[in-house]
């Protein structure tokens, strides 16, 4: 028999309270969707910059030559701008995908963040044929790689209500 798990530990959340979004990255991933130009992007950014949004994942730069040049021109934006927004970029744990964050991160001049994810469900794991063991050894290199890039990372779990605890 398995223990009771819960999701919602009673506790206060952080204070101050940030909000962070994916609309950029997230919302282009629904097929019916067509992606906005980068004016479009850059409206978007302005918007949820002004709604005092502390931070949104620009693109994920591995994904294809736009996304990583739609990516460096939003940098460029925040910067002239002076857009207190924190810019992050999203990669799967792998070496190809944090490389092209660490080449934008280059050009930024500032500390950059990676959110770097991996899929750790039974499904998942099924479907790409990962052990858990690998799935950890794979994580733990790509962090190394990442921070040994300079950058920060925030590392995310895709599907994680269907992960394992003990994964987790």
């Amino acid at each position: 028999m398995t223990k009771d798990f819960t999701w919602n530990p009673k506790h206060s959340p952080p204070s101050p309270l940030s909000l962070h979004d994916e609309t950029l990255r997230e919302g282009l991933q629904c097929p019916s969707a067509k992606a906005p130009s980068l004016d479009n992007k850059a409206h978007i950014l302005r918007g949820l910059d002004d709604l005092g949004v502390g931070s949104i994942c620009l693109s994920m730069p591995a994904a294809s030559p736009r996304s990583m040049s739609d990516g460096a021109a939003l940098l460029r934006l925040i910067a002239e701008e002076k857009r207190p927004i924190t810019p992050l970029f999203a990669g799967r744990t792998l070496p190809e995908d944090i490389k092209p964050i660490a080449d934008l991160a280059q050009g930024w001049g500032r500390p950059l963040e990676a959110t770097l994810f991996v899929g750790g469900s039974a499904l998942r794991s099924a479907a790409e044929g990962w052990s858990q063991g690998r799935i950890i050894q794979q994580t733990r290199e790509a962090i190394a790689f990442a921070r040994g890039e300079g950058l920060g990372v925030t590392f995310v779990t895709e599907d994680t209500i269907r992960t394992p605890p003990a994964l987790l």
